[in-house]
């Protein structure tokens, strides 16, 4: 008689021989996603701390003859380089829409080699790519937040396997479309610099103008300007990428940093007909139909932030009380992702307002607080994203859109499987996991090893 034993072998996930894949399968009731983007005026500042770029990168407007706007704003480090993100042979560094500016757009808003040399990167020969047919040398300046986030979003809606088969909806703080010249006070400039009056040539002049933007700072609240509807749908997700271009239209779906931040009443509106999350999870979508239909359905909003709520808010609460609106209703509840465009180690403010950042991503996953916030806390636990560069960005929204498409195709654990080979070794193996919502989930593989006894 023979005695079979088996022997387990553990192994981290990460580290076992695991063979990754796509799971390719239609969802059966898609998962409502709705983003709440910062628009306030800091988001024309610097990714990497608070200076004025005076501009987003984007492209210029002319309203007419005698009104425009240019949204250049200013490069970091002008002139003929590739030093930091100037190099546009890396992919993540630049839009792939804004790139290098033609020569007609620099010469419709009067930009000779002057300014351009002055504000602008320019091409390297022999690093940069050749430049195409009508292109200038110089490039759009990338370095302010909302460059950086038209950038990457750009990248995520345009990626079949992120945002197919989900209902998605936009929204921002709330703002007023309202063209204004210089009556209200904003931080697109143009020259790139603050307003004052230079001699030049002979006669006064002033520069640093602010310039007409038609998305201004509104009432503390958020506004849905793209309301639920199934990505599918190739009009709403166009509609959707155009707000993140760089390009203003006549419909003018385009992305201005100008205003405040209501950050915890566009979460959690004090009613439940004020402009919010809560009053848009709550509503009709596109078609007239309830947002939240189905008693499976998952339910998720990303928030992405630059700043501290300016309202006196408490941007924590207002994710736990989303999280149960639908508590006594048989739905399922509203989780929060978290990203703050912030160095959560640049001073005690933003060190104050990541601490923030991680509660409401830490209610937002289950609705309870499973971290001690306390002066022991270390950042490094946060459930919140904190990327500091343009492709740490584009990682924490691809990350998120794949926790949200893999739980609701799955339903539960993603899977494991061994890697195949000739060898036969008689095992069998076991996956065991720790669920943490919006991060890689951490886990084990056993490995049961056969081994024959004799009596």
């Amino acid at each position: 008689m023979s005695l079979l034993l088996f022997f387990v072998v553990m192994s981290s996930v990460a580290e076992a021989n695991l063979h990754s894949f796509l799971k390719k399968e239609q969802v059966n009731v898609e998962p409502n996603v709705l983003l709440l983007i910062d628009t306030s005026g800091s988001m024309a500042f610097k990714m990497q701390n608070d200076d004025k770029t005076w501009g987003d990168g984007t492209r210029p407007y002319f309203r007419s003859s005698t009104s425009r706007g240019i949204y250049y704003g200013a490069d970091n480090t002008p002139g003929t380089n590739v030093t930091g993100n100037n190099n546009a042979s890396v992919d993540f560094n630049y839009h792939p829409l804004l790139r290098f500016i033609p020569n007609a757009e620099l010469t419709s808003a009067d930009i000779g080699d002057s300014l351009a040399n002055q504000y602008f990167s320019k091409r390297v020969t022999g690093t940069d790519p050749e430049a195409k047919p009508g292109e200038s040398d110089y490039k759009y300046p990338n370095d302010s937040r909302m460059y950086v986030l038209k950038n990457v979003m750009f990248r995520i809606l345009t990626d079949e396997t992120l945002v197919s088969n989900i209902r998605l909806a936009l929204s921002t703080y709330h703002q007023t479309g309202l063209w204004s010249d210089d009556g209200w006070s904003n931080y697109y400039h143009w020259e790139p610099r603050e307003t004052e009056w230079v001699y030049q040539n002979g006669n006064w002049k002033q520069v640093g103008l602010p310039q007409a933007i038609y998305w201004r700072g509104g009432d503390n609240k958020a506004r849905l300007v793209e309301n639920f509807n199934t990505t599918t749908n190739e009009i709403h997700l166009e509609n959707i990428t155009k707000w993140f271009d760089g390009e203003d239209d006549t419909d003018h779906r385009e992305m201005r940093a100008h205003g405040a931040t209501p950050l915890a009443v566009s979460i959690f509106g004090p009613t439940s007909t004020s402009d919010s999350a809560r009053k848009f999870f709550s509503g009709n979508d596109a078609l007239g139909n309830a947002v939240v239909s189905q008693e499976c359905q998952d339910n998720w909003l990303i928030v992405l932030t630059d700043g501290a709520d300016t309202q006196g808010g408490n941007p924590a609460q207002a994710v736990k009380d989303l999280y149960d609106l639908f508590k006594n209703q048989k739905k399922r509840p509203i989780k929060t992702f978290v990203i703050g465009m912030i160095n959560p180690n640049a001073n005690e403010d933003t060190r104050a307002l990541a601490k923030t950042l991680s509660r409401m991503a830490d209610y937002g996953d289950n609705g309870v607080l499973d971290e001690d916030y306390g002066t022991g806390w270390d950042i490094n636990k946060s459930k919140a994203y904190f990327p500091q560069d343009m492709e740490g960005l584009f990682n924490a929204f691809r990350e998120i859109f794949y926790s949200i498409k893999e739980q609701a195709t799955t339903g539960g654990a993603p899977l494991a499987t061994p890697s195949r080979s000739t060898s036969g070794d008689d095992a069998f193996y076991q996956a065991q996991y720790l669920p943490r919502n919006g991060k890689q989930w951490e886990g084990y593989l056993a490995k049961f090893v056969k081994k024959t006894a004799s009596a």
